[in-house]
C-alpha cells in the first residue's frame, strides 16, 4: 500500500521555522466565540466572506505554516499555508476566489494535483483532505518532488521542542538556525542585537486554551551570559508592562502578573498561566474597549454625514 499522506513534505527545502496549529482546539476554547463576535463587529468586512471564513474554519483540522527563503533565496516569509481538514469539493475554491476578488484565477495542474491560481500563486489539491496555498515558485517544487525539510531532523530544532512542557497546545511554533535565512530572521525580526542573534541556536514556543490560558517560550543558545541577559531584559520588560495604565485599564497587567522567566544555563524559559476567571475578566474588559470604540466610531461618523440645513433667506 502506498504511504500515509504527509503534509509535512510539502515544505520548502530551507523551511528554518515551522507553526503548527491545531484548529479545532482553538474553536472549542470557550473563548473564541467571543473574539470571533469582535471580527463580526468590523464594517469594512462583508458578512458573507467572514461566514465563508468561518464555514471554512469549522471543516480545518490542522494549519501548518513553515517559514522559509522568498524568491530571492536571501529574505524570510512565509513560504506556503497547509490546510488539512474536511472540505466541502469547491468549498476553499470558491473562499479564495472571494476573498483575493480576483478574476484571473484558472483551473491548473502542479505535477498532478489539481487546483486554482495564476502565475503569482496558486491553491492546490494535495490530498482528498489536504490543500496548500502559496507562491507559484514555491509550490511548483515543493509539489514536483515532496521532502520533508531538513530542519524537521535537525538535533537542534528537535531539542528546543522537546524543553516545552504544555502537554496539548492548540500552537507550536519551532525554529533553528539552520541556514542563513534563520540568522537573518532572528537578527531582523527581533529585538537582539547582530551579535546577540548570532548565538541564538533554536527556539520553540507553545500556547494552550482548553482552560484558561497557558503560553510558554523557550529560546535556546550557546552562551550563558546572554541567556542572564535575555532573562533580565525579559524581566525587567514585564515589570514595565505590568506598570503601564492603557494594560491595567484591559486588565493586561495580570499577564505580566502570572508570567515568569527562568534562565538554566544557555536556556531561557519563559512561562505565563492565566486561570479562566483571569482569561473571562480580561476579555470582558476588551470587549468593553471595543464597544466603547465602536459607539464613539458610530457617532463620529453620523456627524460628519450630517447634512447642515440651508440657510433662510433674510428678509429685506
Amino acid at each position: 500500500p502506498p504511504p500515509p499522506f504527509d503534509p509535512m513534505a510539502y515544505m520548502p527545502a530551507d523551511t528554518y521555522a515551522v507553526a503548527e496549529i491545531d484548529v479545532a482546539q482553538v474553536l472549542a476554547s470557550p473563548y473564541f466565540e467571543t473574539v470571533w463576535g469582535w471580527a463580526e463587529l468590523i464594517d469594512e468586512l462583508d458578512p458573507n466572506l467572514i461566514a465563508r471564513v468561518r464555514s471554512a474554519l469549522d471543516r480545518t483540522e490542522r494549519v501548518i505554516l513553515p517559514f522559509a527563503s522568498n524568491r530571492s533565496g536571501r529574505s524570510p516569509e512565509l513560504g506556503a499555508v497547509i490546510l488539512v481538514g474536511r472540505y466541502e469539493p469547491g468549498e476553499l475554491e470558491g473562499f479564495l476566489r472571494e476573498a483575493a476578488d480576483s478574476e484571473d484565477f484558472q483551473d491548473l495542474e502542479i505535477a498532478g494535483h489539481r487546483g486554482i491560481g495564476n502565475d503569482d500563486g496558486a491553491l492546490i489539491q494535495l490530498d482528498p483532505g489536504a490543500w496548500i496555498l502559496g507562491p507559484r515558485y514555491t509550490l511548483d517544487t515543493v509539489i514536483a518532488n515532496p521532502a520533508r525539510p531538513a530542519v524537521l531532523a535537525d538535533a537542534r530544532y528537535l531539542e528546543a521542542q522537546q524543553q516545552l512542557t504544555i502537554a496539548q497546545p492548540a500552537v507550536v511554533v519551532t525554529m533553528a538556525t539552520v541556514n542563513d535565512v534563520a540568522r537573518t530572521f532572528v537578527r531582523r525580526e527581533t529585538p537582539l542585537s547582530s551579535e546577540q542573534a548570532a548565538h541564538v541556536q533554536s527556539g520553540a514556543a507553545a500556547v494552550s486554551v482548553q482552560s484558561g490560558v497557558q503560553g510558554e517560550i523557550v529560546v535556546r543558545t550557546d552562551d550563558p551570559a546572554l541567556a542572564q541577559a535575555l532573562a533580565a531584559e525579559a524581566q525587567q520588560g514585564l515589570g514595565e508592562a505590568g506598570q503601564s495604565m492603557e494594560a491595567r485599564a484591559m486588565q493586561l497587567h495580570t499577564v505580566a502578573e502570572q508570567t515568569e522567566v527562568q534562565q538554566d544555563g544557555t536556556d531561557v524559559r519563559v512561562r505565563m498561566g492565566l486561570a479562566a476567571q483571569e482569561v473571562e475578566g480580561m476579555l470582558g474588559a476588551l470587549d468593553a474597549f471595543i464597544q466603547l470604540a465602536l459607539q464613539a466610531r458610530q457617532q463620529s461618523g453620523a456627524t460628519a454625514t450630517e447634512v447642515p440645513a440651508e440657510p433662510q433667506p433674510v428678509a429685506p
